[in-house]
Order: structure tokens, then C-alpha cells, then sequence
């Protein structure tokens, strides 16, 4: 795999005998488009990617030896279109803007995310999704806790489950149908979806949720937007709020060492233009040995 394209390998009773359904086909291959589409729009912090950008993304189709194959590529103007940005004004996990390995990886890690969930769900143990906004753990994107809860490294691996979660089901959907035996995605970073724990998460209806908390000083308020941003450890929150959090917003205005319990959400139409964006359902003044750990 270059940081250019990627290739997907279906295999199933749909092409057995290199007879194919076309109507699985073209399931298969709209389905990995929209995942691709939604993947490289999270990396970037985006709503969506322009008209202009999805035409870039482009795809083939090759059926062979009883199997499906899509490679997905991405055009050289694809790759023009960002040199014009700004690349300190956009979180990248790269030396390069645009870094395929790392997108699929960010999508791998969300499917894990939503099985862990699942799993859960299934066993009837409550369960809570963690977001540690402490960039420097980046050992493992989803862990299981000793309570049981799940912690994520990264907001972005919870909107991948969120926004992905349609398409991805869809195709998972094939597989317990038995027109797909297994899908593996071929390259650097290989995974292979074949068993039935790995697509138990198209059975899982409820809606993820996840819960982080970060120290900083409340700044750049719009109260009749009810947006603003958290500056915290030299990084800065966009956040927005409800009617009910209003007095407590106001309390903690531009004070030092407020803890903020947040929900990461999509924004379709954020003050600030960004996908991400963090609504508040409690701040504090944190405990005086939080306050202190936080200024060390």
C-alpha cells in the first residue's frame, strides 16, 4: 500500500464459480466509497469532502479467481488541492497532510471500538466510552479499562464508529447473509474481517456515546451562539453548550483550572467550521491536586 491507494478482497458465495451478482457488487463498491469518503473527511476535521474533492477518489473493479477486488486511489489533483492549506490549521497524525495508512488504520480502530461496545451490550454490563485527551498515549486507540469502560486515544476513532456505522453495517450485513465469507483489506496494514464476532456490531442499534474531561480556561465566548473554546495544556477545544449550562458558563468565563466534562459531536454547521466540536454537560472547579498536576 502506497499513501496513495488502498485495495479491498472480497470473497463469498456472490462470486462463487466467477458467476457474479452485480447487484452485490455495486453494493460492495458504493458502500467502501462512502466509508473512504467519510474516513478522509474525519482526518481532515470535516463535515464532508467538497463535490470537487469526492471526484478525485477513484475506484476500480477487477474479479478474478472467485473474488472481488476494489482498489480505491486517489488522483494526483486530489493531492494538489491541499498544498494551498495552511498545515498547522489541521490535525495531522503525519509528516503528510493526506496519509492513507493512518485513515485506514483510524478505521480499523473504530470497528474495534464498536465490538468492544457490542460485546457489552450483549453481556448486559453497563459500559462508558472514555476519550483521553492526553496526546502523548498513543500505545493502543482502544483499550478495555479494570472497571470494564473503554477508553479511546482520540475523539476522531468515536465520530469513525458514528459516521461510518451505515455503510459499514451494510457490507457486515452481506456477511451474515453468506453472500461474503470474509473482506480483507490488502497492503501495509492487512485485516480481515471472517468471523462472526468481527460483524456482531451491525446487531448493536443504540448510539455510541463518549464522555472526556480536560482542564483549561474558558475563552472567546458567543453566548447568543452559545460557542466558544476551551484553551487547555496548549491545546484549544471548540465547545458549545445548552440553555441549562448557561449560569455555570458564565461562572467559570476566562478562570484558570475548570474541569470540563464533554460529548464529542459532529456539527453540521459549526461557528468555526470544524467537524468536531464538544458539547458541555459540566464544568467545575477541579480539585486543588488536579489544579496543581495540571500547571506541572
Amino acid at each position: 500500500m502506497t499513501t496513495q491507494d488502498f485495495t479491498v478482497r472480497f470473497t463469498g458465495q456472490a462470486f462463487a464459480g466467477n458467476v457474479y451478482d452485480l447487484r452485490i457488487v455495486q453494493e460492495l463498491k458504493t458502500n467502501l466509497r462512502s466509508i473512504t469518503e467519510q474516513m478522509v473527511a474525519i482526518y481532515l476535521g470535516r463535515n464532508e469532502l467538497a463535490d470537487e474533492l469526492k471526484k478525485e477518489i477513484l475506484d476500480s473493479v477487477h474479479i478474478e479467481n472467485e473474488s472481488l477486488s476494489v482498489k480505491i486511489y486517489f488522483s494526483e489533483k486530489f493531492f494538489r488541492y491541499f498544498d494551498s492549506y495552511d498545515q498547522g490549521s489541521i490535525e495531522s497524525t503525519s509528516s503528510n497532510l493526506i496519509n492513507i495508512n493512518n485513515i485506514v488504520q483510524i478505521y480499523f480502530d473504530a470497528i474495534t471500538l464498536r465490538k468492544f461496545v457490542a460485546e457489552a451490550k450483549l453481556s448486559g454490563k453497563p459500559v462508558k466510552v472514555l476519550i483521553n485527551t492526553d496526546t502523548l498515549n498513543s500505545h493502543k486507540s482502544v483499550t478495555r479499562t479494570e472497571k470494564g469502560n473503554i477508553l479511546v486515544n482520540h475523539p476522531k476513532l468515536l465520530l469513525a464508529a458514528q459516521m461510518t456505522k451505515q455503510a459499514t453495517d451494510q457490507i457486515l450485513n452481506l456477511m451474515k447473509q453468506n453472500h461474503i465469507a470474509s473482506f480483507e483489506v490488502e497492503g501495509l496494514i492487512k485485516r480481515m474481517f471472517s468471523q462472526p464476532g468481527d460483524f456482531i456490531v451491525s446487531d448493536i442499534k443504540a448510539e455510541l456515546t463518549g464522555v472526556a474531561s480536560f482542564h483549561g480556561r474558558l475563552d472567546n465566548i458567543f453566548f447568543s451562539k452559545r460557542r466558544g473554546v476551551v484553551i487547555a495544556e496548549n491545546e484549544v477545544y471548540q465547545i458549545v453548550w445548552d440553555d441549562d449550562m448557561k449560569a455555570k458558563i458564565i461562572e467559570y468565563v476566562d478562570l484558570e483550572g475548570v474541569e470540563f466534562i464533554v460529548q464529542p459531536c459532529v456539527e453540521t454547521h459549526s461557528f468555526y467550521g470544524e467537524l468536531m466540536v464538544y458539547k458541555v454537560i459540566d464544568c467545575q472547579y477541579a480539585a486543588q491536586g488536579e489544579k496543581q498536576q495540571q500547571v506541572i
